[in-house]
């Protein structure tokens, strides 16, 4: 309810944009069925033949006991959740966040922010990923662990967080555009900040050399070299308004945008109500971006991630239980 809250609070500052035309308007789509408030995904080409998407999902109008993690064969389109293994008694699960990494050894971990706002609580959540089933590993917490949306890593094992603000649930700090949200990185069991300076630090991706940061309270991407836990040379990639989650492939940064905050407040308040969708396409290289899709028809609201594959996009959101399926 708190990042609801804010949401409507920042609709009362903020202006309404044009919807660029997608070239996929009128595509054709398929909803495919996962858990409620599937905010977050991943691509997964690398445990089995059959490739698939990871996708975190909760509960986020009303709170329910727990959160879970569907999976969704690309080949079938068959869903399902995914077993979780060897976790303590009391851990509290409320995914937010997700990445899907490959260590230099060959394993694959998956991270998760999941928050337990009861106990005033935040955690990154450490699994290995079989294929099959997540084997816990580790919780990770530190007092500058605040206010975390998402979470990324590279093959040497780092865990980069982004704190939205100073403190989960801030209502000034959007309203006033306070740049008091941060990325942080976990690596050797020490956390340390290692970039500063963004309202509302929302996705975030990185590769061997090169590190996006999207605040969504800001008009810009940022980007940043990367050398180890190294964050430097902070240049605007590129322009959008109201950025959301990231899905990096190869030399293309896909991002969603929140364009319209009246509209989106409106669907947070009642799933009837539409919210446009805006997908770009950018290039890491020269920063050139590109609409790739659009749509104010309510075929899918309030999304957040966009993960394109084998000629098809796939896009998930914050509130509604399923994931859209955009055939090219």
């Amino acid at each position: 309810m708190r990042t609801i809250l804010i949401l409507i609070l920042l609709g009362l500052v903020a202006s309404c944009a044009v919807i660029p035309k997608g070239q996929m308007n009128n595509s054709k789509s398929q909803k495919i069925s996962v858990g409620l408030g599937p905010e977050d995904m991943v691509l997964d080409t690398l445990s089995s033949s059959n490739p698939c998407l990871l996708v975190a999902c909760d509960s986020r109008r009303v709170k329910m006991a727990s959160g879970w993690i569907y999976k969704v064969d690309l080949k079938t389109h068959d869903t399902s959740k995914i077993k979780r293994m060897n976790e303590p008694a009391n851990l509290v699960f409320h995914p937010h966040g997700i990445d899907l990494v490959r260590l230099k050894n060959g394993d694959l971990r998956i991270l998760i922010v999941s928050h337990d706002d009861a106990s005033n609580q935040q955690a990154i959540l450490q699994y290995r990923w079989d294929g099959d089933v997540l084997w816990f590993e580790k919780e990770w917490k530190d007092p500058i662990l605040v206010s975390p949306n998402d979470v990324c890593g590279d093959q040497e094992g780092r865990i980069f967080v982004g704190n939205e603000f100073k403190k989960r649930g801030s209502i000034i700090s959007p309203i006033l555009g306070m740049k008091n949200g941060n990325v942080m990185c976990f690596e050797n069991g020490k956390a340390f900040i290692v970039a500063r300076k963004f309202c509302y630090t929302n996705g975030l991706a990185t590769n061997e050399k090169q590190f996006f940061v999207a605040a969504t309270r800001s008009p810009h991407i940022y980007s940043f070299e990367k050398n180890g836990n190294q964050l430097t040379k902070r240049t605007k990639l590129c322009k959008v308004k109201g950025a959301d989650n990231f899905f990096l492939s190869g030399n293309n940064l896909y991002v969603v945008c929140h364009l319209r905050n009246f509209a989106f407040i409106k669907h947070v308040k009642n799933a009837a109500q539409t919210s446009p969708t805006v997908i770009y396409k950018i290039d890491i290289s020269t920063g050139k971006k590109t609409c790739v899709y659009s749509n104010t028809d309510g075929t899918i609201n309030g999304a957040s991630t966009a993960i394109e594959y084998n000629g098809k996009l796939y896009l998930c959101q914050v509130f509604e239980p399923f994931v859209l399926r955009i055939d090219y």
